[in-house]
């Protein structure tokens, strides 16, 4: 947070509402860093220009006098005004279990990140050889605000020339020195976008400059500078010495060795259990013996298929630079999945690390057989109180509920009441997918214990309940909690089937993007799960 200084700023937002009638009314932030003159300016301006103050429209406007030496101003449409009703919303979300908060008081980030997008984009078109310093006012939620900022400006283009290379506007928040509350706010909603923004340079990087390898080389380069995480990278040789054979058996088509990276953030008390998080990475995904179509490659682009790794890493990078109060396990699985003479043929049978032996009936379902084997290692080394994984992982569920909502699957009704209010606060919600064991037939297997796809039906759930026989501890059918695992506590577990919220699909997405790339959803959902209901 900046005081609001003379030559310091290129350009400031603020934000109007509407009356409701063709009034316009600067917001009380910004009214507190403008003049009298100023103010009547810019209204004038504006009602001269016809421009209705609707939410997230921006409108430039020149000449303004005795605002500190700022030549261009923007100002955001914030729509009615009701008596600070955004700021209450935001109080209630810090203060407010989810578990309790009633629908009246989850907050709208999506429209605030798109109203302050909508300005700094405004103030850039003016020149791309620039780069702006900016001065924002909060525009009713200085976390929204800061969300907005970061996430609207990333852009994946590191191997691009240098001059062509996007520059992005040099932002910060500018309130009252004493405002100790929206300075907390705006760091915290900026170290949310440099979570998710993380995950999607991961995700986004070409699969030649991103294997296995370089994953963990990147990501251990990464964590040197966040306090309270440590790495560990497993080799190939430790995966067969923990008789990994699912996951070995989607890595031995491939020139590039596999790799596990476990990430241990230790936030809380040494006796409780921490969270368990889990992340498929396919750095590239050709479909192995099972080609996948040439369009359905270019789609994947190979670095698509590792997003449940990139979360898992975005994740542990903001849990841990918020430094929440809870223990995380994260562990990432990365392979490539490859055609060759010593690719896993359709048919082919391997044991996993827990002695279930399966049927590969198709090796572009690949993913599941890379999480088989980290979710049982996870869940039997580290007796985790929450399990939560994150793959790309099937087409179905992409045709199910398109880029809208994340599909999860969950045996807990507790911690899918407390995932879900998470993802209707973040502005980036949760559907709750059927988790029913009647899935289970469809993997019969002649040869082995099950097979590792169940045909078409149901092709999300099929593949959710094979994960679940790689979960020890969980109810068996017709067991309740209470008397599951020999009386202990079960394991609370959630599948998220990413794939159709990876990537941004269209112009106008939650990102506010005119790009198509990769998005690290629903990082931010999980985050507040994470900071506030874990």
């Amino acid at each position: 947070m900046s005081a609001f200084t003379s030559g310091k700023f290129d350009a400031l937002i603020i934000g109007a509402h509407t009356g409701g009638t063709s009034d316009l009314h600067i917001s009380d932030s910004g009214t507190k860093l403008l003049s009298e003159p100023a103010k009547t300016h810019i209204l004038n301006a504006l009602a001269s220009s016809r421009w209705k103050g609707k939410k997230g429209e921006a409108r430039v406007v020149y000449g303004v006098k005795d605002i500190a030496g700022v030549d261009i101003l923007t100002v955001v449409g914030l729509g009615k005004k009701t008596d600070d009703e955004i700021k209450r919303r935001e109080t209630a979300r810090s203060a407010v279990s989810p578990l309790i908060c009633p629908k009246a008081l989850q907050f709208p980030f999506k429209l605030l990140r798109h109203k302050i997008a909508s300005g700094i984009s405004s103030i850039r078109s003016l020149s791309s050889d620039t780069v702006f310093k900016i001065a924002t006012e909060d525009l009713s939620s200085a976390f929204g605000a800061a969300e907005g900022t970061f996430l609207s400006q990333y852009s994946y283009d590191e191997l691009k020339d240098p001059k062509s290379r996007s520059k992005p506007a040099e932002v910060e928040l500018v309130a009252q020195a004493e405002n100790a509350e929206a300075k907390e706010a705006w760091n915290r909603g900026k170290v949310y976008a440099e979570g998710q923004n993380l995950a999607r340079r991961l995700a986004e990087t070409p699969a030649n400059f991103m294997t296995p390898t370089i994953f963990a080389e990147e990501v251990t380069k990464v964590f040197q500078s966040v306090p309270s995480v440590e790495l560990t990278v497993r080799d190939k040789s430790w995966m067969e010495e923990k008789g990994m054979g699912s996951l070995l058996s989607v890595s031995q088509g491939s020139a590039q060795p596999p790799k596990i990276v476990e990430f241990h953030y230790k936030g809380g008390s040494s006796d409780t259990k921490p969270v368990l998080l889990v992340g498929k990475g396919v750095t590239f995904d050709s479909g192995g013996i099972s080609l996948k179509p040439a369009a359905d490659m270019a789609a994947m682009r190979g670095r698509c298929d590792m997003g449940g790794a990139a979360i898992t890493a975005g994740l542990l990078y903001s849990a841990a630079k918020l430094k929440l109060p809870i223990n995380i396990i994260g562990i990432v699985g990365l392979t490539e999945n490859m055609p060759s003479g010593t690719a896993t043929k359709p048919g082919d049978v391997f044991k996993a690390m827990n002695g279930i032996t399966i049927e590969v009936d198709n090796t572009d379902a690949e993913g599941r057989l890379v999480l088989a084997d980290c979710l049982y290692y996870g869940c039997t080394t580290y007796s985790p109180r929450v399990c939560i994984d994150f793959a790309t992982l099937t087409g179905a569920m992409m045709i199910a509920l398109g880029d809208v909502y994340t599909g999860v699957f969950s045996t807990s009704d507790d911690l899918w009441a407390r995932l879900n209010k998470a993802g209707k606060m973040s502005g980036d919600p949760l559907w709750r997918m059927p988790f029913d064991g009647e899935y289970k037939k469809q993997m019969k297997s002649a040869t082995a214990d099950i097979k590792n796809v169940g045909g078409r039906p149901g092709g999300a759930c099929t593949a959710a309940i094979f994960l679940r026989e790689f979960i020890p501890g969980l109810p068996k059918e017709g067991d309740d909690d209470a008397t599951a695992n020999g009386g202990s506590e079960p394991i609370q577990y959630a599948h998220f089937d990413v794939a159709g919220v990876m990537q941004t699909t269209s112009v106008g997405t939650r990102l506010k993007t005119r790009l198509r790339c990769m998005s690290g959803r629903p990082l931010r959902s999980v985050l507040d799960f994470l900071r506030t209901g874990a």
